[in-house]
């Protein structure tokens, strides 16, 4: 079923035929009001899925692009070719999200270099893709260390264990750009803590950070009180559903650290 809400087109109809895909690009071609499209399917050809993303390229309107399934699914394809043409061409396009895809190292590479190119992607979630590894991590790390348009960064459940921490932590020290980092659900712990606690010590953007719902406990929760002292940006920090609490040795540290900082905690 498609559906408008939200000023949002949600593509929700699974084997698309090639007379419906060019139904939807038309409707695309006379809408003005519609300025998020969402794709939830299961499936869908290459051929349908190229008819659509290629109208997209020159859609003025479109700011909000999101392509998205369930646990249960999992969309396939998302052509990592054909989504980083359109970020090439269009420059309308403020957002970008993969959620419950089949997207693959290679895949992301293709779309990580067309954002250090494109100019008006700032928000980048990347969720629950299942077949993203460490590799992934890297190419995500070097769009981190060049880009200056991303603002808003969220990475959940697919590459979050310490080797990517490691190399997105090492990223963002220098990044002038993101002001929202998030890396929630994933294998985080304590091996690595202290490239979490540099990166806050040198990192001079970050104004919200979530480490929610990750494997850390007192010692990061020290590592990160430790690095929060020296930062001079950061206003509010997401720690919920880790290993530590707000009254263990750790969570104490980051809240004595938070309160001379004047940083806000949440722990939910």
């Amino acid at each position: 079923m498609n559906t408008v809400e939200y000023r949002a087109l949600n593509i929700g109809i699974d084997d698309l035929s090639v007379y419906e895909s060019k139904a939807i690009v038309d409707a695309l071609s006379l809408n003005k009001n519609i300025f998020q499209f969402r794709m939830q399917l299961d499936a869908i050809s290459n051929e349908c899925f190229e008819i659509i993303m290629k109208s997209l390229r020159t859609n003025r309107f479109i700011k909000k692009l999101t392509f998205y399934d369930t646990p249960d699914g999992y969309l396939i394809p998302v052509a990592a070719s054909i989504v980083a043409d359109v970020l090439l061409v269009n420059k309308k396009i403020e957002a970008l999200s993969l959620w419950f895809t089949t997207i693959n190292d290679n895949d992301f590479k293709i779309i990580t270099e067309a954002l250090k190119r494109n100019r008006t992607v700032a928000e980048l979630w990347i969720l629950e893709n299942p077949h993203l590894a460490v590799q992934s991590a890297v190419y995500l790390s070097d769009l981190i260390k060049s880009t200056t348009t991303l603002k808003d960064l969220t990475t959940g459940n697919n590459f979050v264990d310490n080797e990517s921490t490691v190399l997105i932590a090492s990223a963002l020290k220098s990044n002038q750009s993101i002001k929202t980092m998030k890396m929630t659900g994933g294998k985080m712990s304590d091996e690595f803590a202290n490239a979490l606690g540099q990166m806050l010590e040198q990192n001079k953007t970050i104004q919200e950070l979530s480490l929610y719902r990750n494997q850390l406990t007192d010692i990061s929760a020290k590592a990160l009180a430790k690095g929060m002292r020296s930062n001079s940006t950061l206003k509010e920090f997401w720690i919920g559903g880790n290993q530590f609490t707000e009254t263990s040795e750790g969570g104490r540290s980051l809240m004595e650290a938070a309160k001379a900082k004047g940083v806000k905690i949440n722990w939910w």
